[in-house]
């Protein structure tokens, strides 16, 4: 009874080499590529009965299928096809990122940017581990990059590389006599931590203060649903700071600002709970927020992918300069203020490198909008 069981259900399902079992191992394939999921999604039971659902005659393949077979044809067939398209492309940008994994492996990170039938289109051309393992030189850097793009034939094609500050990679594009521009959201994070670090013991107190209340808050469930119910309208939670990103700070204090009564109200009825924000308190808050506000925006508007920013670049470092110019004579304390100063200082040092390089000059002077309008002096035009 079971070998007819057996039989029957080998019968039912479709055959390896049916086109309809190759369009199903097709898409399951395109929505992990797409979607990042899990080569073992496939052996997940719950996913496992939604495919029988759909169709009770499709079998799923196994992980290893899935990653050596389906995938890597995947990989071939999208890449000849990319191959293609960038012969026929007569100039492309990089932005290249060096990062290490949770195994503490370094990889690079090349991202190409291209226009094509007169669109924009982007297209994850590499992760690739350093060639020598054992070092972040300049040189090892340089030859990375250089086989990656001798692997598609872009070599001679790339006219740009986008990079963060560290000094390795800017050394690298030298070696390899190609473009660099450093990356202006980068650029933008720095100046803001050159203002959160800044040596001030009032505003580091008031910045530590802010952190430890949300800690409070975040490592007692019960407090947090006391922080929810005494919330009127919505029933937000705090938000932490991740150091790595300067904007996590700015949602921080946004947060803490949008529920303080909320915050006052649990803190002052908790035993040993931190002491609430004093009125001073806010008001510092609320200036560095108004300033740090600018930095956000300009992060949001420079980030965007389905456009070309690069003309933006000079017009926003010293729109941001003006910006906060202008509003540090409404700010209502001292530490709002200092913050401001440090902040003008910073932009002055890090953004104005900006308008020396010739590719996002010549991007502004191209552009109907700007044209010389943005430029801090008359000098750079000469």
């Amino acid at each position: 009874m079971n070998f007819v069981e057996s039989y029957f259900k080998r019968a039912v399902l479709y055959d390896s080499n049916s086109k309809r079992k190759t369009d199903i191992d097709k898409a399951l394939t395109e929505m992990v590529a797409k979607d990042v999921q899990p080569y073992n999604i496939v052996e997940n039971e719950g996913f496992v009965q939604y495919t029988q659902v759909l169709d009770p005659r499709y079998k799923l393949p196994s992980k290893t299928h899935l990653r050596d077979v389906l995938m890597l044809n995947y990989f071939k067939e999208t890449s000849a096809k990319l191959s293609v398209i960038l012969q026929n492309v007569s100039d492309i940008t990089i932005t290249c990122d060096l990062w290490t994994s949770s195994a503490n492996a370094s990889f690079l990170t090349l991202t190409g940017h291209f226009v094509y039938n007169h669109d924009l289109k982007t297209a994850s051309l590499a992760t690739k581990k350093l060639l020598s393992t054992t070092n972040h030189c300049s040189q090892n850097i340089a030859d990375t990059l250089r086989e990656i793009f001798i692997d598609w034939n872009i070599l001679n094609k790339t006219v740009c590389i986008v990079t963060d500050n560290a000094s390795s990679m800017l050394k690298a594009c030298e070696i390899l006599q190609i473009s660099n521009l450093p990356c202006f959201v980068h650029t933008i994070n720095l100046v803001v931590q050159d203002a959160l670090k800044v040596d001030d013991v009032v505003l580091q107190d008031l910045f530590t203060k802010c952190k430890s209340i949300v800690r409070f808050f975040k490592k007692s469930t019960i407090t947090n649903e006391k922080f929810k119910l005494a919330q009127e309208v919505s029933a937000y939670t705090l938000l932490q700071e991740i150091p790595t990103r300067w904007n996590s700070f700015y949602f921080m204090i946004e947060r803490i600002l949008e529920t303080n009564d909320a915050i006052a109200k649990v803190l002052l009825s908790t035993t040993n709970a931190p002491q609430p924000f004093t009125a001073e308190e806010i008001l510092a808050l609320k200036d560095i927020e108004k300033v740090l506000a600018f930095f956000q925006q300009a992060s949001e508007k420079i980030s965007g992918g389905k456009y070309v920013t690069i003309s933006l670049i000079i017009p926003m470092a010293y729109g941001l300069f003006r910006k906060i110019d202008s509003v540090s004579p409404l700010l209502q304390t001292l530490q709002g203020k200092t913050m401001t100063k440090i902040l003008m200082e910073s932009i002055k040092k890090r953004l104005s490198i900006y308008e020396q390089r010739t590719v996002c000059m010549m991007a502004t002077l191209l552009d109907p909008r700007f044209k010389k309008m943005d430029f801090n002096t008359a000098q750079t035009l000469n």
